[in-house]
């Protein structure tokens, strides 16, 4: 655990899951994208600790709004959220639980800025399948974390009294492009 760790996850703890479109969210649709959570038998799913600070929260946002000039602009659309516990019990619980949650303290991605402490992790523990049936196994394991998350989608605007509207403002003006004369690595 990192010096700067908030301390350990506990099960009644409420992890977000910060959904950024075009990757996460289909603001056409208002679909939730699936393809975020098909990969935790990987390399996991980054998440939000509830007890993380605005800064915190903001800070991980803007390092998911950071685009290529040749990619579409992005913006922060919705928060998910599920406890501890619910993610603990996908599969089971003891030795048939198939997901852990790590606390990860994580470096930022725009230079210079200090690292995120209330980060987490959930990863897919090694479960040993035929393998045969293992990706179908990770496939349907993965989808019940994606059911967890996806089935409480708050609109970004609605969430801690609109803590993402100003990076949203930044966004659309081009602000995270990567390369752009306005954007942060400039």
């Amino acid at each position: 655990m990192s010096p700067l760790s908030p301390g350990p996850i506990h099960n009644n703890e409420v992890l977000h899951r910060i959904m950024v479109s075009p990757r996460d969210y289909d603001p056409i649709t208002n679909q939730i994208a699936q393809k975020p959570f098909e990969k935790l038998f990987m390399n996991g799913l980054s998440v939000m600790r509830d007890l993380g600070s605005d800064q915190d929260f903001q800070d991980i946002a803007e390092d998911s709004l950071l685009s290529k000039p040749t990619s579409p602009l992005r913006s922060v659309q919705a928060v998910c959220s599920a406890t501890a516990a619910e993610i603990r019990t996908v599969g089971g619980e003891g030795d048939k639980a198939a997901f852990c949650i790590y606390d990860q303290t994580v470096p930022r991605n725009i230079e210079g800025q200090d690292p995120v402490p209330s980060h987490a992790g959930i990863m897919q523990r090694d479960i040993k399948y035929d393998v045969e049936g293992a990706k179908k196994a990770n496939k349907d394991l993965s989808f019940l974390v994606f059911e967890k998350f996806r089935g409480t989608a708050l609109p970004a605007a609605n969430f801690r009294e609109n803590l993402f509207g100003e990076l949203n403002k930044k966004a659309a003006a081009g602000h995270y492009v990567v390369g752009a004369l306005n954007s942060t690595d400039a």
